[in-house]
């Protein structure tokens, strides 16, 4: 005797199926597809799979999440807002993704996407509301909001309300992300590296500047790195783990992948240089306290703003021929020396990029070994800038 299940007004016949589990046990389920709505877009049937033990869960699980009439799909979220949706999407994503970035879409929400259609019900969103918020935000807010990112967010919470049940198709299927044209960012000039690493060798912050472009680190895992990380005598340090925008020490990098670098000869320097500076603050200020033992630190020992750290590099960067320089071009400049002589696979390395896509930005295949990253550093660094000057700055009393 056929079982039958019971959506909307119509009676949909369950079909038996065959379940193997993991330890290779047979179990009978019962199973049937219902189509919930026609695509908008393409005009095709969207059919959702219902499967449970007998009718009864499979019933109950239909009363769950739609109610089918005559002519179309009502489902029975569908009067949840865009803004209920990202909070439950943000909620959910807790645990799978870092704090960080978690309180990153938070406000990234709360800031671009909820005063705009926080208030539209997810049923009544089109594709064309997509594109218009996307085109509004970036002629208001130029390159301070990328419309890739509110793409991305909105996409990936519909996608979320479409698992739930809470919409049949998602708008974005048929928008089309915003791409915007990024002006190309610049790297160092000759009369800047001389600057930073001669002119302003006696600077408060030198010693960072120095190391995040000796060893091409990223701001944040330059100001995170720990003496526990540095291992002079063998002339290595690990990175693993940064310094966060709101001056939290997160034990990972950016990408959640640690590495070991070699330390070239002339950032040893650098690395003892700091440690003296250490050492008379810790005389000087009795309430000094290196909580983290951090390689750089304030005058008490805690860790340096980034804000402060970069304003600073801006001042020094003003006054030389290409003042649009920012930090983050430090790594960028080593990066470029990288290009012309190593591997696509040791700049990726070197770098601490997850694939060599973000690397062939500004890294392009080489036929160079990995052995000779440290070498063609230190040549660069000690030979083609103003030798005789940096000479004076590595002789260690």
């Amino acid at each position: 005797m056929n079982e039958y299940v019971i959506a909307g007004e119509k009676l949909y016949p369950l079909k038996e199926k065959r379940i193997k589990s993991k330890v290779g046990k047979e179990y009978s389920s019962k199973h049937v597809k219902i189509t919930v709505a026609t695509d908008y877009y393409s005009g095709k049937q969207i059919q959702h799979d219902y499967t449970g033990k007998n009718n009864h869960e499979v019933q109950n699980k239909i009363n769950e999440s739609i109610c089918l009439n005559d002519d179309q799909l009502n489902l029975i979220s569908n009067e949840i807002t865009l803004e209920q949706l990202l909070n439950e999407y943000i909620d959910y994503k807790k645990g799978k993704i870092s704090e960080q970035y978690v309180k990153s879409l938070r406000n990234f929400s709360k800031r671009y996407l909820i005063p705009r259609l926080g208030q539209v019900f997810i049923k009544n969103l089109k594709h064309e509301d997509i594109v218009n918020i996307q085109t509004e935000i970036m002629n208001k807010f130029n390159y301070s909001c990328n419309g890739q990112t509110v793409f991305s967010i909105l996409k990936c919470s519909l996608d979320y309300a479409c698992k739930k049940g809470y919409i049949a198709c998602n708008p974005c299927k048929y928008a089309q992300a915003y791409v915007t044209n990024k002006p190309e960012k610049p790297i160092l000039k000759q009369d800047q590296i001389y600057k930073l690493l001669v002119v302003e060798k006696d600077h408060l912050y030198s010693g960072a500047y120095a190391i995040i472009l000796l060893l091409a680190l990223r701001f944040g895992e330059a100001l995170g790195l720990s003496w526990d990380q540095v291992d002079l005598e063998n002339r290595t340090v690990i990175i693993s783990q940064q310094l966060d925008i709101n001056g939290n020490i997160q034990k990972s990098t950016k990408t959640r992948l640690d590495r070991k670098l070699t330390i070239p000869e002339c950032a040893v320097y650098y690395f003892e240089r700091q440690k003296d500076i250490q050492e008379c603050q810790e005389i000087f200020y009795p309430k000094w306290n290196n909580q983290y033992n951090l390689v750089f630190t304030d005058h008490k020992g805690q860790p340096l703003s980034r804000h402060l750290v970069a304003q600073d590099f801006k001042a020094i960067m003003k006054e030389t021929s290409n003042p649009e320089v920012t930090l983050h071009s430090l790594r960028r400049t080593t990066a470029t020396i990288l290009a012309e002589n190593v591997s696509m696979l040791a700049s990726q390395y070197y770098l601490g990029h997850v694939d060599h896509s973000s690397t062939s930005n500004y890294v392009y295949p080489a036929s160079k070994n990995t052995e000779q990253l440290v070498n063609i550093m230190a040549e660069h660094f000690e030979q083609s800038f103003y030798e005789a000057e940096l000479d004076k700055i590595y002789m260690i009393d």
